[in-house]
């Protein structure tokens, strides 16, 4: 392995270490603990839970999705939905009608 002796990659490195930092400071999230088995993997679906909410798109912004990411909390008392700022209201909605809004995505296949 190659240890990042040259100043060059050095530079590199801490230039992505600085963008990386600047990104996360932006992000924002949202706290649910109305679901729990984000990764189970619906054969009725194709998917799993986790994957169907992560191809939820903005309706302000349709070329973005709606969540950077979901993830357990550190505590594992719930999971955190990640978005961009200028998506909160929207992923907040989302967030709090998540099971009605994946119904209406999904139709009946979705088993609550």
């Amino acid at each position: 392995m190659k240890l990042l002796t040259n100043t060059t990659t050095r530079g590199k490195v801490e230039r992505l270490r600085l963008r990386q930092a600047a990104f996360t400071m932006k992000i924002e999230g949202e706290t649910s603990r109305e679901v729990s088995i984000l990764d189970y993997f619906d054969p009725a679906l194709g998917q799993s839970l986790r994957s169907l909410i992560m191809t939820i798109k903005s309706t302000a912004h349709p070329a973005i999705p709606l969540f950077h990411s979901v993830d357990p909390r550190w505590d594992r008392n719930g999971w955190v939905f990640s978005f961009l700022p200028q998506l909160t209201a929207e992923a907040n909605a989302c967030v709090a009608g998540l099971l009605p809004y994946l119904r209406y995505l999904v139709g009946p296949k979705l088993h609550a």
